[in-house]
């Protein structure tokens, strides 16, 4: 189209002209191991928030690295693809798996001029896209989401779901059952979980502690907890 403006500034497109040289030499064809620390120099270089836990691969395609944050233990895997003109972000315990695509912009198809038009994607604590999911621009996957293999994704994704299909819709909740994070505690025979990242830690005295938090329903969990190790060592430590 003669009348279609340009999607990026002279100096956006010098940045990724000097992205695609440096990638090309410097990162893409490294194997796919033992290099993660060079991989996020790299891409630190260019203005990407990377976490010293996170993953890229180095075959994953990025189309603005400055545009790019990626949390704690979040992995993006082996030729993933994702056109971030506007920002994509990437929470803690996150994974894009092998050729997803995310894709951060479109065009205004309400429009002759049939301009470029571009939103944040953003994935939330603990979610997962699967192998060769398509995520579209705007979209929100909620803290522990899954999109399931080969899915295509056009709105927010609720927290705690399992969606898939084109487009994808809910398939069930994802409710965890073996969670190495997770406290589990027999009280009057009952076991009560909760989850460690929101609970509120409060001693009541030497040897006994209130725990505050919330279980995976959302439903708030208050309980005793008499540490027998602390005692026993008190103990001890008074007869010598």
């Amino acid at each position: 189209m003669n009348n279609f403006p340009a999607p990026m500034t002279r100096q956006e497109r010098a940045k990724r002209m000097a992205w695609c040289a440096v990638r090309a030499v410097a990162v893409r064809w490294l194997p796919p191991v033992m290099c993660f620390g060079w991989v996020r120099m790299v891409y630190r270089f260019f203005g990407a928030k990377v976490a010293g836990t996170a993953k890229i691969y180095p075959s994953a395609d990025v189309f603005m690295p400055w545009n790019l944050e990626i949390g704690a233990w979040s992995t993006i895997g082996g030729q993933v693809h994702i056109l971030n003109a506007a920002p994509f972000v990437i929470g803690q315990d996150c994974n894009v798996s092998e050729w997803a695509y995310i894709c951060c912009a479109s065009h205004n198809i309400r429009s002759d001029a049939h301009e470029q038009i571009h939103k944040p994607v953003v994935m939330k604590d603990r979610s997962w896209v699967a192998a060769e999911d398509f995520v579209g621009m705007g979209v929100t996957i909620g803290e522990g989401a899954v999109v399931g293999a080969r899915a295509a994704v056009f709105k927010d994704v609720e927290a705690w779901t399992v969606v898939g299909g084109n487009p994808a819709n809910v398939i069930k909740e994802r409710i965890i059952t073996n969670n190495r994070n997770m406290e589990n505690t027999g009280l009057g025979g009952a076991i009560l979980k909760f989850r460690l990242q929101s609970f509120d830690f409060r001693d009541v005295n030497g040897f006994r502690y209130q725990v505050s938090g919330f279980n995976y329903d959302r439903e708030p969990l208050t309980f005793i907890i008499e540490s027998k190790v602390l005692r026993t060592a008190y103990e001890r430590r008074v007869a010598a």
